[in-house]
């Protein structure tokens, strides 16, 4: 019975007290979309980590260079971002575009603390704009945009949670790409292809 309780406090808490938001990215771009949505409460202010499906830069050549060493970097595809929402307004650190297209490729990367009051809310939720193709985040839409909208997941942790959480997939898929070209190589000097 204690744990049915538990169970439902923990339910109307994140339900009813804590910070709603929803992402909104735009539709053409929905190959990339969320993959998953992390939170985690600090004392005066929730953390957000959005982890999309990859990033698409504009040019194809520079978004294959890009994906090779991402890999190698990062052991992974997927693009994290990071920012913090308090009672009175939303921080960027690094991810805070204004931008005038999605596929804008200069001047991305910026900090911005904005008022939760310039933001769109949906009923209570804070609406956050995906505003380029490296998912930078925006208060308001792109003219002429239809979006797609993701909702916040009950998955919890910090941004270093997810990255350490990923580093586990680096490894598997270091394993996996060590053994396709081991296959590859193999069955070309064998003549088995």
């Amino acid at each position: 019975m204690k744990k049915i309780i538990f169970i439902l406090f923990v339910i109307i808490a994140t339900t009813f007290f804590s910070i709603q938001f929803e992402i909104k990215l735009p539709i053409f771009d929905k190959n990339n979309g969320v993959y998953q949505i992390y939170t985690f409460e600090h004392q005066n202010k929730l953390e957000v980590t959005v982890v999309f499906w990859d990033e698409d830069h504009p040019n194809s050549l520079i978004d294959f260079i890009y994906d090779i060493y991402r890999f190698f970097k990062w052991g992974r595809f997927y693009d994290i971002e990071t920012f913090f929402i308090l009672d009175d307004k939303v921080i960027f650190e690094d991810d805070y575009c204004n931008s005038q297209s999605y596929f804008q490729t200069e001047k991305l990367h910026n900090y911005k603390e904005l008022s939760t009051n310039t933001f769109e809310k949906d009923g209570e939720k804070l609406v956050i704009y995906v505003s380029t193709w490296n998912h930078m985040f925006l208060n308001k839409p792109l003219p002429n945009t239809n979006y797609i909208t993701y909702f916040s997941t009950n998955l919890v942790g910090t941004r270093s949670d997810v990255e350490q959480f990923l580093v586990g997939i680096k490894i598997k898929t270091y394993y996996y790409v060590f053994f396709f070209f081991n296959s590859c190589y193999f069955c070309y000097f064998n003549n088995f292809y």
